[in-house]
């Protein structure tokens, strides 16, 4: 998360300060039901590689993330009375503005 940040006429931007990395999820019966839904369901890749899911996540990432109270997993809501009016989500994020995270990615071995 860059707090002050800059769009560029080339479509990237430029930051100050990196405070935060970090995922954010939505929950999994969400996921599954908005991926029956056209677009989603002609999906080509979706049936040779399939979907990681937060259960069967190698890495761990939604596990971790859950730690020690934390919840990274939007709130969800119907926009309308079925899924396909849409959905928004609510999520509260607390940071420490002063931090300063290193903006390289490491490949972790």
């Amino acid at each position: 998360m860059y707090p002050k940040w800059e769009h560029l006429d080339n479509g990237t931007f430029i930051g100050e300060n990196l405070v935060h990395i970090g995922q954010l999820f939505i929950e999994d019966d969400l996921n599954i039901a908005i991926d029956k839904l056209w677009p989603y369901s002609t999906n080509p890749i979706a049936e040779i590689r399939g979907r990681t899911r937060n259960w069967v996540d190698s890495s761990n990432i939604f596990g971790n993330s859950q730690k020690g109270g934390y919840h990274s997993t939007f709130d969800a809501h119907l926009l309308g009375g079925v899924l396909q009016q849409g959905v928004i989500g609510y999520i509260t994020m607390v940071v420490n503005m002063s931090a300063s995270v290193s903006d390289r990615w490491q490949m972790v071995v």
